[in-house]
């Protein structure tokens, strides 16, 4: 049976960094907001129950993964046990919804090689652990919703809260405090900017996209890189230099999205410059 067209859309975690620039990209489908608490049961089933959705978007979930580390218990309540309460009421509806999940690559371990989808699943942070956990459950209930699985990578945003990588990182440069050179180039990721992680998701909700999809840029950066352009833009520099041998890499194989047709609007060189320029003005 073809799937219908999807028109009237939930999103939860529509504060978050992601959620507001989804919902500008979404403007012509019909958007019901989740403004309740997504680890209380009954605000969750009374949302569902009052709209009549075709599709859902979830992105409400605690990060970074500092802050989840820091209250595993509040963590697991919103994190695992919200989407768990998301698919119950979603359960009870008579059509088959599609189900977008924000995952994330720290499901999977870190490896010299690009991972794609069917990669080893070893979460790197009790924040991976989680969303292995929401990604198992959903999987098992394929035969109630249409299950999008997107695993989104490193990101940064302007408005990113300062306990996320790059914010911590510029606004310590700022204060010209100083960082080990082999801290931050044994770590090695894979940046994709926030408007191409929206429109990739955009894309597919409008295909109805069921399975697992890396959300990435395929190409890795040290994060002493991202320090050195960012010291550069601030016209400072103030490494200590010493060395590691080991790198930790998680860079993600983005032929999936590829494959779609889709054409990246950002580099990490223009990521990155416009979170030092909006940043610089406004901070």
């Amino acid at each position: 049976m073809k799937n219908s067209k999807i028109v009237n859309i939930g999103i939860t975690g529509s504060t978050g960094v992601l959620g507001k620039k989804l919902i500008n990209e979404l403007r012509k489908f019909d958007l019901k907001i989740f403004k309740g608490d997504i680890s209380a049961k009954k605000d969750v089933f009374d949302w569902i129950n009052n709209n009549d959705l075709d599709g859902l978007i979830h992105f409400a979930a605690v990060v970074p993964t500092i802050n989840v580390l820091k209250n595993k218990k509040k963590s697991y309540q919103i994190n695992y046990m919200g989407t768990k309460y998301l698919v119950e009421a979603l359960k009870n509806k008579k059509k088959k919804i599609w189900f977008f999940f924000a995952s994330s690559s720290h499901v999977y371990s870190f490896s010299k090689r690009k991972v794609n989808e069917k990669s080893v699943i070893k979460p790197i942070s009790y924040y991976g652990v989680l969303k292995r956990k929401c990604e198992v459950y959903l999987l098992n209930n394929r035969s109630h919703l249409d299950i999008c699985i997107g695993r989104i990578f490193s990101f940064t945003d302007p408005k990113q809260d300062r306990s996320f990588f790059v914010p911590s990182i510029f606004n310590k440069i700022k204060k010209n405090q100083k960082y080990l050179y082999g801290e931050l180039n044994k770590e090695v990721r894979d940046f994709v900017s926030t408007k191409d992680i929206v429109k990739i998701i955009k894309n597919l909700l409008e295909i109805r996209f069921l399975g697992i999809i890396n959300i990435c840029s395929g190409q890795g950066v040290s994060l002493f890189k991202i320090y050195s352009i960012i010291s550069n833009l601030l016209n400072k520099s103030n490494t200590s230099k010493n060395h590691f041998d080991k790198k930790n890499i998680l860079i993600g194989d983005n032929s999936k999205i590829v494959k779609m047709g889709y054409k990246y609007k950002d580099n990490i060189n223009k990521i990155i410059k416009n979170y030092v320029k909006i940043n610089k003005l406004y901070k």
